[in-house]
């Protein structure tokens, strides 16, 4: 394998930083958004829950759309649980990129983001999901209180 000569063009790394840099910014403005969505499913689940505290106990709706609504409010929490997540410490990379030419340090910031930014997104993907079961519960609990409320009559019998 032949090696690179030094007059050769070296790759644009700073294309490469930028579109970086790019998907970082996205990612926390999706984080931002995802916290705001669970922010609304804790709100609505704990509105749901007091619209449930009614006079109808006995009817199995009743105690299913509480359970739900509980549910959805825990999946709500662990989606705004943070989480650790890897970053960039930057007294290591101060000193790592003091010694260094532009280009290598360059590289190896490239490369220490991108591995900060491909853990940040698997935490950002299991918040997702922790968020959509939470939806799914607080959906469960609006369909089990509607037809709590229109009087379908469910009896958990007592064991």
């Amino acid at each position: 394998m032949a090696k690179k000569r030094e007059d050769e063009p070296r790759p644009p790394l700073h294309l490469i930083h930028d579109e970086l840099v790019r998907q970082r910014e996205s990612y926390a403005r999706r984080s931002d958004a995802m916290n705001a969505r669970a922010t609304l499913l804790v709100g609505s689940a704990a509105i749901a829950g007091s619209l449930q505290a009614s006079d109808l106990f006995g009817n199995g709706w009743l105690i299913i759309a509480v359970a739900a609504t509980a549910v959805a409010a825990v999946f709500g929490i662990l989606s705004t649980t943070p989480r650790a997540a890897r970053d960039l410490d930057m007294v290591e990379i101060r000193n790592r990129l003091y010694t260094k030419s532009e280009h290598d340090a360059l590289l190896f910031l490239i490369d220490n983001k991108n591995l900060a930014h491909s853990e940040q997104e698997k935490l950002l993907d299991r918040r997702a999901r922790w968020l959509k079961f939470g939806y799914i519960s607080l959906l469960t609990s609006i369909f089990a209180f509607v037809l709590l409320v229109a009087r379908v009559h469910v009896t958990i019998p007592n064991p």
